[in-house]
């Protein structure tokens, strides 16, 4: 009986062994990881292999958007200006422009004639995966030029912000015949 347990605890212990992990091939490292250069050492044994995901988000890039200025220049009684930019995007999303004035743009004309499009004031819709270039623009209407705090010619005088806004597209079909951005509106050519 005594040796039909040792020979059950030995069958045992064998089967534990084989589904231990062994060390790696042996290897002597001089300074790195042992203290002696004499004492054995073992190389790292992968064991397990685990697959690591990234959960992406919206992600959206405007290129050089420090460098990009909008100068406002005559076109009639009004002011206008615009700037070309580039705009990438990993989802499918509506571009709009809002416009901020500071205290000297208030002075020459109020928060109400100030305006911000992009492109030609409709809809704009920007692609997954696309980089493309659209034009924003900002108009005062019939600015007093006089009120201007220092109206010295051709100086250039912040008068305020002009904003890129984007906002991701929630209807499945990207069907845009019904949205409106900030009061402007309209159909969308479809692809």
């Amino acid at each position: 009986m005594k040796m039909l347990k040792k020979s059950i605890f030995a069958i045992a212990l064998l089967g534990l062994l084989a589904s231990v992990a062994m060390a790696g091939d042996e290897v002597i490292w001089k300074g790195e990881g042992c203290a002696w250069p004499w004492i054995k050492c073992y190389k790292p044994l992968d064991v397990c292999k685990i697959p690591v995901y990234l959960k992406v988000g919206y992600y959206v890039k405007i290129a050089k958007c420090n460098g990009l200025k909008i100068m406002l220049n005559p076109s009639g009684l009004d002011y206008v200006g615009c700037t070309d930019f580039t705009i990438s995007s990993n989802f499918l999303m509506v571009i709009g422009a809002r416009v901020v004035v500071n205290s000297a743009g208030l002075s020459i004309k109020g928060a109400g004639d100030w305006s911000a499009w992009i492109d030609e004031g409709g809809v704009v819709r920007q692609r997954a995966g696309k980089t493309e270039t659209h034009k924003i623009c900002v108009k005062v209407k019939e600015p007093n030029m006089i009120a201007m705090p220092d109206p010295t010619a051709h100086n250039e005088i912040r008068v305020g912000d002009a904003y890129i806004t984007v906002k991701p597209v929630c209807s499945s079909g990207g069907d845009f015949s019904s949205f409106s951005w900030s009061g402007n509106s309209g159909s969308i050519p479809q692809p």
